[in-house]
């Protein structure tokens, strides 16, 4: 049982090739040699696996399957120019075997060979016409090639025998793009949702498609037309309150961001995602103004969301880059008593103890911080500073040895 057993598994390393009901001598021989070759193979031995295909290949050069296994063990060796050759046979025997042409498109695709690959992927579609993945192949290989009408056509195809779907009108819309027809990539997004109308995904699609070209009026326009379907949408309402103060100031922008932020069935993240940009300008600009603004929206993310350090983070980062540096230490540290994972919060705490000149908290802060993020080069740096100003010379030149050593890595 042992032995059938691993003749089984030798053989299924070669499965296209049948085993007849019975055998001539030659049949015999033949399959003794593929047995061969199989248990070569399984062993990782592929030159002599190659040297015995190659000796079956002299006696059958018509066997497709042969040829077939010989073009695949010459392309795991690296052989692809022998790899190529056999793999042809195998596929213009004629059988029309699927894993033939597979492989040799992998091997088209490996060496950028996309115009034969383009070739063969045509009479693939051909001869297996109902087969979905082998269309969105072609589509993809005459994308390679910058054959973006070509490849529109092909999505048609698909439409036409498949049906439409999201993933048809997706890609011709990005072909529409980058083929410079935004009038027709406008148009695919309109007639996905209006074969999917419920679907409020694909509206905002549409939305985002508006904003990226400047449109914001339109896109806000689809933006309500998602709280038709699903009135409180959170990702609708919120873009729609950003952009309709979009064109106004800072701070003008914040404000009308409030109501928002008051909401309890918005999750945080969204809303952190809207001071972003508010943060990046306030790092870049320390405008206190601006930053106390900000904090005003922080402050409400703190009373909706009390759990979700965030919040406090947000807050923090405000502060910190307006140079208020006590009032951004208490947010940092209610952020981190809520998740110690943030490292970057850490990193700003140990900062401004530096800052403030409060060698003491720092050097106790970068021990607390070495424990959770042992690999970070700054923090033994800054322990090292701290050492230093405190006296500890041998501390302060262990751990800047240490900063030393781990960014040279």
């Amino acid at each position: 049982m042992r032995i059938f057993n691993l003749i089984f598994i030798l053989l299924i390393c070669f499965g296209p090739v049948a085993m007849a009901q019975t055998y001539t001598e030659a049949e015999v021989n033949l399959e003794k040699m593929l047995i061969d070759a199989s248990r070569e193979k399984f062993l990782k031995n592929f030159d002599k696996a190659i040297a015995i295909l190659k000796k079956a290949h002299e006696l059958v050069p018509e066997d497709a399957a042969v040829a077939y296994e010989l073009g695949k063990l010459y392309g795991e060796t690296g052989d692809n120019l022998r790899a190529q050759k056999m793999l042809k046979i195998a596929v213009e025997s004629g059988e029309g075997n699927e894993w033939y042409y597979k492989s040799l498109l992998d091997l088209y695709r490996q060496t950028g060979q996309y115009e034969n690959a383009l070739s063969l992927c045509e009479e693939l579609v051909q001869q297996k016409p109902h087969t979905k993945d082998y269309y969105f192949d072609l589509a993809w290989y005459n994308t390679v090639l910058n054959k973006y009408s070509k490849a529109i056509k092909v999505y048609d195809r698909m439409e036409a025998k498949f049906g439409y779907s999201e993933q048809i009108a997706t890609r011709k819309h990005r072909l529409f793009l980058v083929s410079g027809d935004k009038k027709k990539a406008e148009k695919e997004y309109l007639k996905l949702i209006q074969t999917y109308p419920d679907e409020t995904r694909f509206r905002f699609f549409l939305a985002r498609f508006y904003e990226n070209q400047g449109e914001s009026a339109k896109a806000i326009g689809v933006y309500k037309d998602v709280l038709k379907i699903d009135p409180g949408n959170p990702e609708a309402t919120m873009a729609i309150a950003s952009g309709q103060s979009k064109n106004k100031n800072d701070l003008a922008y914040m404000n009308a961001l409030k109501p928002v932020f008051e909401k309890t069935d918005l999750g945080i993240d969204l809303k952190v995602e809207k001071l972003i940009p508010i943060i990046t300008k306030v790092a870049s600009t320390a405008d206190v103004e601006l930053a106390n603004a900000g904090v005003e929206l922080t402050s409400i993310l703190e009373t909706v969301h009390p759990n979700d350090a965030k919040g406090f983070a947000a807050s923090g980062d405000l502060l910190y880059h307006s140079n208020q540096l006590q009032p951004a230490l208490e947010k940092y540290k209610k952020s981190l008593s809520l998740s110690e994972n943030n490292f970057l919060v850490w990193e700003n705490v140990m900062y401004i103890h530096l800052e403030l000149g409060d060698h003491q908290s720092l050097l106790e802060t970068s021990e607390e911080v070495m424990d959770i993020f042992p690999n970070k080069a700054v923090i033994y740096y800054l322990n090292g500073l701290a050492s230093h100003e405190l006296g500890n010379n041998n501390d302060a030149l262990s751990s800047l040895s240490q900063s030393l050593m781990m960014s040279a890595r």
